[in-house]
């Protein structure tokens, strides 16, 4: 059971939930189809995975200071049996894509894969970017469902917003990770300054998605999104507390994949 736990803090699992939930909630909403909708999901999960596995691996040095009691840096897991789970993470989302994935939207995991284990190069080449990439990345997940269901014009609204949100949040884990992340020009900006710049794109994010409100229940749902945003900031310049508002900042995002149904 300790080695179990041990894997599944190695991989994240917490934050490998949201991206899963975004596939499977909205396509099973649209099509009732339980089979269909784990088939197209499961890959992203995979995916998920294989991107924090590789980012530990790569960033045990930075995280003895960042993030001590990692498995990897704890010394609970060693790098072999890291290496070996990400191999097969890998092998299983290519292998899903290949027999579940119909190839006119293949295109689009295969584009998540790429741009996911490709963020390593931004890290170390262009840490600057980090932020707007992450973001970019995030954004397949409404593209790749819009390419199923053609007609869905809100989801490149969806989209956009989540970009500004992803932006927002990886912005403050910037701030909470510097004292071990390598320089890059937004090490210049004081975190107060940074949090601001945070919060306004989340709040541009749902300046955004208030265009595409109609029903109650969109109504509902951008109301617990600003409460989960304002919950945010309050622990930001409160409590200068990065880890509480990157969580509330999870939720939102959990709330917004009502958007995408």
């Amino acid at each position: 059971m300790k080695r179990l736990i041990t894997a599944l803090r190695l991989i994240h699992l917490d934050s490998c939930i949201t991206p899963f939930l975004a596939i499977l909630i909205p396509v099973f909403l649209r099509s009732n189809d339980v089979a269909l909708s784990f088939g197209r999901a499961m890959p992203i999960l995979f995916i998920v995975v294989c991107t924090f596995i590789a980012n530990d691996l790569a960033d045990v040095e930075k995280d003895k200071v960042n993030h001590p009691n990692r498995p990897l840096p704890s010394g609970q897991i060693t790098p072999t049996i890291a290496a070996i789970l990400y191999f097969i993470a890998l092998f299983s989302a290519l292998f899903l894509i290949r027999h579940y994935i119909p190839e006119s939207v293949a295109f689009w995991y295969y584009l998540l894969t790429a741009m996911s284990i490709s963020y390593r190069y931004i890290v170390d080449c262009i840490p600057g970017l980090k932020a707007p990439y992450v973001a970019a990345t995030a954004a397949v997940l409404p593209l790749m469902i819009a390419s199923w269901y053609p007609n869905g014009a809100r989801l490149y609204f969806v989209a956009s917003a989540t970009f500004l949100f992803i932006v927002g949040k990886e912005i403050c884990l910037d701030i909470r990770d510097r004292p071990g992340d390598p320089f890059s020009f937004m090490h210049r900006f004081k975190p107060i300054p940074l949090a601001i710049s945070a919060i306004s794109l989340e709040v541009l994010g749902l300046l955004l998605l208030m265009t595409q409100v109609g029903k109650p229940s969109d109504f509902i749902c951008l109301f617990a999104m600003v409460f989960m945003l304002t919950l945010s900031s309050y622990q930001l310049f409160k409590f200068a507390n990065y880890n509480r508002a990157n969580i509330l900042m999870e939720f939102q995002l959990i709330f917004g994949i009502y958007f995408l149904t």
